[in-house]
């Protein structure tokens, strides 16, 4: 893949301020496209070995680099992806696996793009999450992921990060099933996406960097019983 000073699209373009707007929103968290500059808190958590687990390897600068530009095409390509997860440094983190979310009425809408909160200084990154296209056997899936970096891991980040992006999944981008690919001895995401209503519904072998490595396929339904 091409370093960033080869890409199609200028430092300038991908940078703007739109870029930096609010695109998805819950209680604690707001996720906004990356830029360039994220590289170097982004950095810390690819190169985690722990964190990186689903990937069996922590990246490289080069790789963490080419991961950011692939995100920025799929923005270009496809108009959403990972994106950057910020918490307010009001959120001390107190909070346990045990988080309880609130009733779907409660939950806060999503904010529209460009306006910010005047809530909380949303300025603390603790990963990436978002809805992104998936492939599996060459045919394109709507999918969640998450990235989190280990200090915030069992304080419901995940599943309250995971669930506004489903809901923008179905809601903005009108999907008819949003899935999940979970690897099958990866306890705390199957965790998650069983909270959020998830069910099994197959499982597939996703080849990476000369490895086969199987994952379960975790689906939701609009009209599943469980709120998104």
């Amino acid at each position: 893949m091409n370093t960033h000073k080869n890409i199609n699209y200028t430092d300038t373009a991908m940078n703007t301020n739109v870029n930096r707007e609010w695109i998805i929103s819950s209680p604690r968290l707001r996720l906004r496209r990356l830029v360039y500059e994220d590289f170097h808190w982004l950095k810390p958590i690819l190169q985690n070995e722990t964190v990186m687990y689903a990937w069996e390897h922590a990246f490289t600068d080069r790789e963490v680099q080419e991961w950011i530009e692939a995100n920025l095409l799929r923005y270009a390509k496809e108009g959403f992806s990972y994106f950057a997860a910020f918490r307010a440094p009001e959120d001390t983190g107190a909070c346990t696996s045990d988080f309880q979310h609130p009733q779907p009425e409660n939950i806060s809408a999503e904010i529209p793009a460009g306006q910010l909160s005047a809530e909380f200084n949303f300025s603390q990154p603790i990963g990436v999450m978002g809805p992104l296209i998936e492939t599996i056997e060459g045919k394109p899936f709507t999918g969640i992921a998450y990235i989190l970096d280990k200090p915030f891991w069992h304080q419901g980040y995940a599943t309250e990060g995971a669930r506004a992006c489903i809901r923008y999944a179905f809601q903005t981008l009108h999907a008819e099933r949003v899935i999940a690919e979970i690897r099958p001895d990866n306890l705390a995401s199957r965790q998650v996406a069983e909270r959020l209503g998830m069910q099994v519904e197959g499982e597939f072998i996703k080849h990476y960097q000369g490895k086969a490595m199987p994952h379960l396929i975790y689906a939701l339904y609009p009209h599943s019983e469980l709120e998104y």
